[in-house]
This record gives structure tokens, C-alpha cells and sequence, in this order.
């Protein structure tokens, strides 16, 4: 198998891209800290990179409230890493209050019987008695069955919040009519190329928070260099990746962006000290092309290349 240079564990982006070593080089840590040597098993990659994320977001950033991460592991090698997040918040010294734990069923784990096992083992790789936000990945599989046994977890008080991820409008209206608790998050890409515009009237019928994966396209379509994004923020010395963040937040958007770099980290929190005009916002909604910057989700072959595992991981080699 290629070892990736480093790849994108997906969303919740936020303190946990996994860097893996080149066959010829050792991974270090931005702070210096070295973190893994090819050979070495991807256990110990994950279990350094969770601890280390913990402490370089609070440390170097200030903020220490979210810590995101995916499980239980099925889909790459790097995806292990619950048991890591588990022995960093252990470790951290945050109370766990203080912390915000998102995880997800994956696609094999589908249907009632293994999405509840996979919750349970969830719930003991990451040495907690609750989880903040459950989420079905991927709209595959029985995941009717799968949200039965979120439903059930929830009003046992193992999940204090249960959603959905990649549940377009025909799979969510679909689910909605045929379960007790509608979800209360709908995870999808949503930036200010992508703005789910048909979905949103749904999502607002049953209640369903919109969250945004990654909601700065990962720069794609010339995002960071946008001329309209740069010359709105130009107005209040912020960048276009912060324009973009603050437009997906006046818009009612949870956004989750993600970055390894310090001053970048700090940077996507800085969103609170402005607020966009009316014009503004009107300036932004007219860029959205509705549609994906990264996979057609109707796409025949989307089905088949998601349990086959190649797109739900951005890799570079």
C-alpha cells in the first residue's frame, strides 16, 4: 500500500490532519516534536498527533473547547484514532465538560445491531460515559437501522446529539419521514461556492442545524485569493478565508474549518469582531455555483467509490 504523504481525515478539520512520513523522511511535529519514523505502527502516529493537538490548541491558540476526530477506524489506517483522542483527554487536564467530542458511524457499521456495538466502542476507545454529536457518515447501508440505534443511544445519555453527514435533500427528507427524532445536525460542504441552498428549507421544516465541512473548499476555485472575498475584507483588515467564514456564519451556518498552522488556528477564530452588511451578504450569496468543489454525491459511481473507501479521504501522494 502507498504511504501517503499526508492526507485530510475528513472534517471535522479542526486540530487533527494527520501528517504521514514520506518513506524517506521523519514526520515532525510543527513545534519540533517528533512524532513518528516509517515503520513505526499507526497507533503510536495517532496517539501523538491527538495528545499534540490537544495542547497546540490550547497553548497556541488559547482556545481549547473542540476536539474533533473520526471512528471507529474502518476506513484508512490513520482513521485509528480514537483510542488516541481517549489518552489525550485523559491527559490534557480539561475538564470534560469543556470539551466538545464528535465521532461518526461508518458505513460498515450499518443497520441497527453494528451501529449500537460501534457506539459502545466508541464509548470505551474514548474512556468517556457520553459523546457530544453522533453522526451517519455516509447515507449507505441500513442507515435507517443506524439511526435507530442513535436514537436509542441518545435517550440512554450515551449521545448528547445525534446527525447526519452527506445526506443530501432526497436521503434527508427520505430518513425524516420514517424516524422518531429528526436529526439535529446535517453535516455537508458549505462554503460560499457551495451553499445548500435547496436543502435549507428542509433542514429548517425538521429543525436540523446545517454544519459545514470543510467550509473553506480547502482553498479550492481560488478561494483565498477570491477578489470580491478579499476586497469585502479589505474593508475590515481580515482575509477572504475570513470573509468566507463570516458569511457562512450570518447565514446560520456552523462552520468547522481546519488548519495545522498556528497563526491560521487563531486566524479562524478572529470572526467575531465584525459583522457583514446586508450588501455584502447579497455580493457573497451571488457567488454560489451549487455545486460540489469535490464529489457529485449523485453520481452513480459515488455510492460504489464510498464503501470502496477512495473518497471520503482527501489523499495527496
Amino acid at each position: 500500500m502507498l504511504t501517503p504523504r499526508y492526507y485530510f481525515a475528513d472534517d471535522f478539520r479542526g486540530f487533527h490532519d494527520y501528517f504521514l512520513a514520506q518513506p524517506h523522511k521523519e514526520t515532525v511535529f510543527r513545534k519540533g516534536e517528533l512524532l513518528w519514523k516509517p515503520g513505526q505502527p499507526y497507533d503510536r502516529l495517532n496517539y501523538f498527533l491527538s495528545g499534540a493537538a490537544v495542547h497546540f490548541a490550547e497553548h497556541e491558540t488559547g482556545r481549547r473547547r473542540i476536539i474533533s476526530f473520526h471512528g471507529p477506524g474502518t476506513v484508512f489506517p490513520g482513521y485509528f484514532n480514537e483510542e488516541g483522542v481517549g489518552e489525550a483527554v485523559a491527559q490534557c487536564g480539561i475538564p470534560r465538560e469543556e470539551l466538545f467530542l464528535t465521532d461518526k458511524v461508518w458505513i460498515s457499521s450499518g443497520g441497527y445491531e453494528k451501529a449500537a456495538a460501534s457506539i459502545d466502542a466508541s464509548l470505551k476507545k474514548l474512556r468517556t460515559d457520553y459523546i457530544d454529536l453522533m453522526l451517519v457518515h455516509q447515507p449507505f447501508n441500513d442507515y435507517y437501522g443506524t439511526w435507530r440505534a442513535l436514537e436509542e443511544a441518545y435517550r440512554a445519555g450515551k449521545l448528547r446529539a445525534i446527525g447526519v453527514s452527506n445526506f443530501m435533500p432526497d436521503r434527508f427528507i427520505d430518513l425524516c419521514g420514517f424516524v422518531d427524532i429528526a436529526p439535529m445536525v446535517n453535516q455537508l460542504e458549505v462554503h460560499v461556492f457551495q451553499q445548500q441552498r435547496t436543502i435549507r428549507p428542509y433542514l429548517e421544516k425538521h429543525g436540523t442545524q446545517l454544519m459545514a465541512w470543510s467550509p473553506l473548499a480547502q482553498g479550492r476555485n481560488g478561494l483565498f485569493t477570491d477578489h470580491t472575498l478579499q476586497k469585502i475584507g479589505a474593508r475590515y483588515g481580515k482575509t477572504a478565508a475570513q470573509v468566507n467564514l463570516r458569511f457562512l456564519m450570518q447565514s446560520g451556518v456552523v462552520v468547522i474549518p481546519k488548519s495545522t498552522h498556528r497563526e491560521r488556528m487563531a486566524e479562524n477564530f478572529d470572526l467575531f469582531d465584525f459583522r457583514l452588511t446586508d450588501e455584502e451578504m447579497e455580493q457573497l450569496q451571488a457567488m454560489d455555483l451549487g455545486r460540489s468543489q469535490f464529489i457529485d454525491h449523485y453520481a452513480p459511481r459515488c455510492g460504489g467509490d464510498v464503501r470502496g473507501r477512495r473518497l471520503c479521504v482527501r489523499r495527496r501522494y
